[in-house]
């Protein structure tokens, strides 16, 4: 399967649900941060990987993706969503193995359990919940997204 394949079924579940693209990386505004889904690229192989996070640091006209350096708040969607394990994402998102089928599979379980995942990362009240029941454990979190989060 090629990138831009396997770009455009991500881009029609995530466009659906207020996102918008840019080269591999999708964003939703929301209120005191930007949700982003990161599809990052491997540096050893043909796979690549899928993030979501929070960008929480704005530049003057208070844009937050064009000062963004980094991600504030980062961690991969099969450590946020346990039922999307490697068996699902790895066919998927490995060209040198991936196909049509598999892609389907992937994006069937991200509609149904990424997708109300993302609707709770829409908020930092929603982020604050996750936190507590420990399914942000593993995520890397900066101080910024801390604060403006209000997550320990």
């Amino acid at each position: 399967m090629e990138k831009r394949e396997l770009i455009s079924g991500l881009n029609e579940v995530l466009s659906e649900n207020g996102f918008k693209r840019s080269g591999t990386l999708w964003s939703r505004q929301c209120d005191k941060f930007t949700l982003v889904v990161n599809m990052r690229k491997s540096k050893w192989s043909n796979k690549y990987y899928l993030e979501v996070g929070a960008i929480c640091g704005r530049d003057s006209s208070g844009n937050y993706l064009s000062g963004a350096k980094y991600i504030d708040l980062n961690i991969a969607v099969d450590k946020l969503v346990h039922d999307i394990g490697t068996e699902i994402l790895d066919p998927a998102l490995d060209l040198d193995i991936s196909t049509v089928p598999a892609l389907k599979i992937l994006l069937e379980h991200l509609k149904e359990k990424f997708v109300p995942c993302l609707e709770k990362m829409g908020t930092a009240a929603g982020i604050k919940e996750l936190y507590g029941t420990g399914q942000l454990r593993g995520a890397a979190i900066d101080k910024l997204a801390r604060e403006v989060l209000g997550i320990g």
